[in-house]
C-alpha cells in the first residue's frame, strides 16, 4: 500500500506533508486502558501551491487531533472578480437618444471658427446625451468570463449557482442529497462551458478565415496569458498596487523608452526624409479638399463595431446610431480642419492601457502600450488618407517595393513580388 502510494505521489507531481499522529485509540480496557496513537491524516500539495504550515495541535476534546495547513498559491483565482464603472446600455434606446442629441444647440458648432472649440462642443453634446441614456454604473466582472456561452450554458449556470447557495444553507441528510445534484450541476457546467468555448473558437475562424489579420488576433485572445485584474508592480521600493502610483510607474516607463531609442539615434547618418520625393517630378501640388457629408457617411459606416474608445468615451456604435444627428456637425469639424490646416488637440490625446506581452505580471517590462484614439478623428484620419494615398499613388512618389499600408497590397503581394524575381533571375541563369 506505502509503495502504491508513494508512486501515485511522484507520477501527479505531489509533495506528502507529514503532520504526526493524529489518532487515539483505547485498544485495553476501561480499568486498563492502553491508548494506540496512529496516523489516519495525509498532506499532499501540488499544482502550483506552497506549503507555508502544517500542525496536529492536541486540544483533549476529542480522541481525532485536528489539523492547521495554511497554504499559498501561485496561480490566479479561477473565479476573481473584480469592478469597473463603465456606461450602462442596459436601457439604451437608440431613437431615444437620437431625439435627446438633437435637442442640443449644435448650431453654436458652426457658429465658432476655431476648431478645437468645435470639438469641445461636439464631444460635450454626446457627453450630456450619454448620461441621460447610457449613465455611469459600477459592474461586478468575473476574470474567467468567455463570450460565446450559449443559453442554455447560462441556463445551467444560473441552476449550479442556486445549488451552490442552498448546499450552504442544508444540514444533514437535505445536505447530501444537495450535494449530488450541486455536483452533477456542476460537472455539467464544465463540460457546457469547455463545448461553448470550442464552438465559439470554430464559429470565429470560419467567419476570419479569409482575414489572416484577423485569425492572428483570435489566436492571440485565446492563447493570452492570465492577467491579474488589478495590476500590481515588483518596484525597489516594494510592492506597488495603488492605480495612481502605478499609472505613474508606466508613465514614467514608456517616456523612458522613447526618450532612451532617440538617444540611440546616430545623428551623423541623419538624412532628409524628403530627399528622395524632392528628386521626382511633380506634375501637381497636394491640395486636401473638403469632403462632403455623404463620404463622412461612408466613412462611419465602415467604422468596427468596437466597445474601445478614445479618452471622449464615444464608441463607433454611438457615431453609427446617432449619424443623422452628427454626420452635418462632424463634417463641419472635419472641413475646417482642413482649411485651417490645424488637427484637433483633443483628438491627439489618447487614452494609454498598459497590455501584458510576457512574462511575470510584476514586472513593467513585460508591459507595452496600447493608445486608444477618439473614434471621431479617425474618420477624420481616413478621409485625409484617402487623398494623401490617392496624391502619392498618382505621382508615383512611394517606392514600387513596398507593400505595406497601400491600397490593394499585403504580405501576398510582397512574397508573390520575391517569387516573380527569384524566377526571372534562375530563366536568366
Amino acid at each position: 500500500m506505502a509503495v502504491e502510494l508513494n508512486r501515485l505521489t511522484v507520477t501527479n507531481g505531489l509533495d506528502y506533508i507529514p503532520v504526526g499522529k493524529t489518532f487515539s485509540a483505547n485498544v485495553g480496557t476501561k480499568e486498563n486502558p492502553v491508548i494506540m496513537r496512529s496516523c489516519i491524516d495525509h498532506i499532499y500539495v501540488g499544482n502550483g501551491m506552497k506549503l507555508e504550515s502544517a500542525r496536529s495541535p492536541d486540544n483533549g476534546m476529542s480522541d481525532h487531533t485536528p489539523i492547521v495547513v495554511e497554504i499559498s498559491s501561485n496561480t490566479v483565482r479561477p473565479y476573481e472578480k473584480f469592478t469597473v464603472t463603465k456606461r450602462s446600455y442596459r436601457n439604451y434606446d437608440a431613437k431615444a437618444f437620437n431625439l435627446h442629441l438633437a435637442a442640443h444647440p449644435w448650431e453654436e458648432i458652426f457658429q465658432t471658427d476655431d476648431v478645437n472649440e468645435k470639438v469641445k462642443l461636439f464631444t460635450t453634446f454626446i457627453t450630456n446625451s450619454l448620461d441621460v441614456h447610457a449613465p455611469m454604473k459600477k459592474f461586478t466582472i468575473t476574470s474567467k468570463y468567455r463570450s460565446g456561452l450559449s443559453e442554455e450554458t447560462r441556463l445551467q449556470l444560473n441552476l449550479r449557482n442556486g445549488l451552490q447557495k442552498e448546499l450552504r444553507q442544508s444540514k444533514g441528510a437535505e445536505r447530501a442529497a444537495v450535494w449530488l445534484r450541486y455536483k452533477k450541476a456542476r460537472n455539467r457546467c464544465v463540460n457546457l462551458v469547455r463545448r461553448d468555448n470550442k464552438n465559439y473558437v470554430k464559429n470565429m475562424l470560419k467567419k476570419h478565415s479569409t482575414s489572416p489579420k484577423d485569425v492572428w488576433k483570435l489566436s492571440d485572445s485565446t492563447n493570452s496569458n492570465d492577467i491579474p485584474n488589478k495590476i500590481k508592480l515588483a518596484e525597489r521600493d516594494g510592492e506597488i498596487e495603488a492605480d495612481n502610483e502605478v499609472a505613474e510607474v508606466f508613465n514614467n516607463y514608456f517616456k523612458s523608452k522613447i526618450a532612451s531609442l532617440r538617444e540611440k539615434v546616430d545623428t551623423n547618418k541623419r538624412r532628409d526624409p524628403m530627399g528622395p520625393l524632392k528628386a521626382k517630378t511633380i506634375e501637381s501640388h497636394l491640395v486636401l479638399k473638403p469632403v462632403s457629408e455623404a463620404l463622412v457617411g461612408k466613412k462611419i459606416r465602415t467604422l468596427k463595431n468596437k466597445a474601445s474608445c478614445g479618452k471622449d468615451g464615444i464608441t463607433s456604435k454611438i457615431l453609427k446610431d446617432a449619424s443623422a444627428v452628427l454626420l452635418l456637425p462632424l463634417t463641419q469639424i472635419i472641413n475646417s480642419s482642413i482649411r485651417n490646416g490645424v488637427f484637433p488637440s483633443e483628438w491627439k490625446e489618447a487614452q494609454i492601457t498598459p497590455i501584458l506581452k510576457k512574462g511575470a505580471a510584476t514586472e513593467k517590462s513585460n508591459y507595452r502600450p496600447v493608445s486608444l484614439l477618439s473614434v471621431a478623428s479617425k474618420v477624420c484620419e481616413m478621409v485625409v488618407h484617402d487623398q494623401l494615398s490617392e496624391y502619392f499613388e498618382r505621382n508615383g512618389l512611394l517606392p514600387q517595393d513596398q507593400h505595406a499600408f497601400r491600397k490593394n497590397r499585403s504580405t501576398t503581394t510582397a512574397l508573390t513580388s520575391v517569387c516573380s524575381r527569384i524566377f526571372s533571375q534562375q530563366l536568366r541563369g
